[in-house]
């Protein structure tokens, strides 16, 4: 689906609302008694969503202190960094076995012994990757809490990039000490191999090719799949022996969970910021419509504007994921 395919889709869906809200509003003026109608302005009048939204900001700040402690670098911290991922990597590996059997399959021959010091090595330098990034999440979440609105996208965006570049280091590096041939990948070929894969990466050697060894040549050549290995296999002849097989995906995907401190204090901001902004909206509806009188319409007035807002910034949303994922 396109970025204007979905916004006429929500237009569409927008104008049934109006129609809708419309027509409810006027069978609610029409047939609701006095004494509802009366209920209903003092609700709307009354009403305020500040205040709870408020309260999910400040629970949202927070999480990451009343979850870790707060000190950024304590026992409480390790442990508890370590055992959320731990949970995040269990998560996600159970999501990409539930698409593709060939992680369950590395899972069990992994368990029997085969590739296990790799699997090891490569997921306690995931686990101190992790740490440095929860680290880096939270000392940047009291940057942008102290600096307000205009660093909160910065630090939202600098978050991300920087936790993938730790990722990128603390793997990459484990990766060559537990396969020393493996031949390292840029940033960018890792990357594109980390969001989108084909199963648990795999990388073979030919051993009866002598320019295939330690000497130089292309040696331990990443492969994305079984079947990428097998043609590559096929092209070069020869007995072939697996050096590495292990899902990178998993941790990768795994590590971005560490951000969710920041995308909880941009989420609960944002919410706080959309209330107020409804509290203002409700005011002027107050003031230009016959609330004593017509309270339905100007609820549905409010339902509508509100519904637009949320149209537009999902909008936007899809834009940047379809730029920047899709």
């Amino acid at each position: 689906m396109t970025i204007l395919e979905f916004a006429r889709s929500l237009a569409i869906g927008m104008a049934g609302l109006a129609a809708f809200l419309y027509y409810v509003a006027h069978i609610g003026e029409k047939g609701a008694s006095v004494d509802a109608k009366d209920r209903l302005r003092r609700t709307f009048q009354s009403a305020r969503v500040t205040p709870r939204f408020r309260h999910a900001f400040i629970f949202f700040l927070t999480a990451s202190n009343r979850y870790f402690g707060a000190r950024i670098f304590s026992q409480r911290a390790v442990v508890r960094s370590v055992a959320l991922s731990v949970a995040w990597m269990s998560a996600v590996f159970v999501g990409f076995a539930l698409f593709d059997h060939t992680y369950v399959h590395w899972f069990f021959i992994v368990a029997s012994g085969a590739f296990a010091w790799q699997a090891v090595a490569l997921v306690c330098a995931c686990l101190l990757s992790d740490f440095l990034s929860v680290c880096i999440t939270r000392s940047l979440v009291m940057f942008a809490f102290k600096k307000g609105r205009t660093a909160l996208f910065f630090a939202a965006v600098f978050d991300v990039l920087l936790c993938a570049a730790v990722f990128y280091v603390f793997f990459s590096a484990t990766k060559l000490v537990v396969a020393p041939d493996l031949t390292p990948q840029s940033p960018s070929g890792a990357l594109h191999a980390w969001i989108s894969p084909e199963g648990p990466s795999i990388a073979a050697v030919l051993p009866d090719r002598p320019t295939l060894g330690k000497q130089g040549g292309p040696v331990g050549e990443i492969a994305t799949s079984f079947s990428d290995l097998f043609e590559k296999i096929k092209v070069k002849g020869g007995r072939v022996e697996i050096i590495y097989w292990f899902p990178d995906s998993i941790l990768f995907y795994s590590s971005l969970l560490t951000s969710i401190w920041m995308w909880l204090y941009v989420i609960g901001y944002w919410l706080l910021f959309f209330a107020v902004r409804l509290d203002g909206v409700k005011r002027i509806v107050e003031r230009n419509s016959n609330v004593d009188n017509d309270p339905f319409h100007a609820l549905a007035w409010v339902i509508l504007i509100a519904a637009i807002a949320t149209s537009v910034i999902s909008i936007f949303i899809f834009a940047m994921v379809k730029m920047f994922v899709l």
